[in-house]
């Protein structure tokens, strides 16, 4: 018999979508049985959490009821959770009970569902700033380093970059990447566009690709294989996020939101400071930087059109706004006033010799009698 968790999985081929309807079951058993949440980076148990189900299961089949009062319990047990986790994980629960010919009634499933919407997001963020990523990148490796200066500077999700390969690069100035759709959240292909702080990082991460990956051999987490592996970021997200707390670990910032059992800076946030910033551009920045990222279903979506070459041209005028280390260039209108401001103090200083040049000629003419005249009206202060 098919364990009955892996059984309602196996209709699912994209592995984040696995892992995340795995992690619901896996909270929603360990409600029903009273046990504790496993720690971050923890293996979990699965033969354990089968045997959960099956027992569930039988239960359940012979006391229907039972399935609604623990959803809605799930519900409130969630209430906590920001709310797209939680309405997901409550969805997930369902459809699992009903992969395995338990039915809910419409009238069920909505008096299941207005409970999972809680009044509040809760998951609480810190917002990045350049200081606070340059920080990060001092105590990052190389690989990190690059992937880090990749995601903030294209806007791109962990599991697109994750998936990218060196034939996906786009020559050009900027730097081309090509997200293929079948990498994309959205199954829509775009381009995004590597910043001129980022290239030379990921140029240096390149060179010593292959090496990282020999030396990385018999680690499930990584293919062993450089030959056959030609994504630019060998690893899986599981491995990505246990380099990057590692590196908020050693700089002093790894700080858990124990409400969602998250980091409250995670591999997402650059996705949030890539549009928080670029939108500063102005003018259409915000529907530049919403086709960049791939959001579905934007309004902009069917008014603007906009082909690879003039995201290019926008990008090369704003990626300064997401510089972490350089130095902001200074615009035409900034330029003229500071040229004016220079013109002006240079106009002052030509005045100020051309009077101290009259007075030196004074001072030249004055004879010794003048001088002597001059001494004693002072001491008389008659001047």
């Amino acid at each position: 018999m098919e364990p009955p968790i892996q059984d309602y999985l196996d209709q699912y081929n994209r592995p984040a979508t696995v892992k995340g309807k795995l992690t619901a079951l896996c909270r929603f058993f360990e409600m029903v049985n009273k046990a504790e949440h496993p720690k971050p980076n923890t293996k979990i148990d699965r033969p354990k959490y089968e045997a959960w189900a099956r027992d569930y299961l039988a239960l359940v089949r012979a006391d229907r009821e039972r399935a609604i009062k623990d959803l809605t319990r799930f519900s409130n047990h969630l209430d906590t959770s920001a709310a797209w986790t939680q309405s997901g994980y409550v969805n997930t629960a369902v459809l699992w009970l009903e992969h395995h010919k338990i039915e809910l009634s419409p009238g069920e499933r909505k008096k299941i569902n207005r409970r999972a919407q809680p009044r509040r997001a809760a998951s609480q963020n810190v917002p990045l700033t350049p200081e606070i990523i340059a920080e990060i990148l001092e105590y990052s490796t190389p690989a990190m380093r690059a992937l880090i200066m990749v995601l903030e500077s294209t806007g791109m999700r962990l599991g697109e970059a994750l998936q990218i390969t060196v034939d996906d690069l786009i020559k050009g100035e900027p730097l081309g990447i090509n997200i293929r759709k079948e990498y994309t959240k959205t199954k829509e292909r775009r381009v995004v566009f590597v910043g001129s702080e980022a290239e030379p990082v990921l140029d240096s991460w390149l060179k010593h690709r292959e090496t990282y990956i020999r030396n990385k051999k018999g680690d499930r987490r990584y293919l062993t294989d450089p030959e056959t592996d030609r994504r630019i970021f060998p690893f899986n997200d599981s491995a990505a996020t246990e380099m990057f707390q590692n590196a908020l670990e050693r700089c002093g910032r790894l700080t858990w939101d124990r409400n969602v059992r998250r980091t409250e800076i995670h591999m997402h946030s650059f996705r949030k400071y890539f549009r928080t910033n670029l939108v500063k551009a102005g003018g259409n920045a915000i529907d530049m930087a919403e086709k960049l990222l791939g959001h579905r279903g934007y309004l902009s979506d069917s008014y603007v059109v906009t082909d690879d070459e003039a995201l290019r041209t926008f990008y090369a005028g704003a990626e300064h706004f997401l510089w972490i280390k350089k130095s902001k260039p200074i615009n035409a209108a900034e330029l003229k006033t500071v040229q004016d401001h220079a013109a002006k103090l240079e106009a002052k200083v030509k005045a100020l010799e051309a009077q101290m040049e009259d007075r030196k000629i004074v001072v030249a003419e004055l004879t010794t009698g003048d001088i002597i005249a001059l001494k004693a009206a002072i001491r008389e202060n008659r001047i």
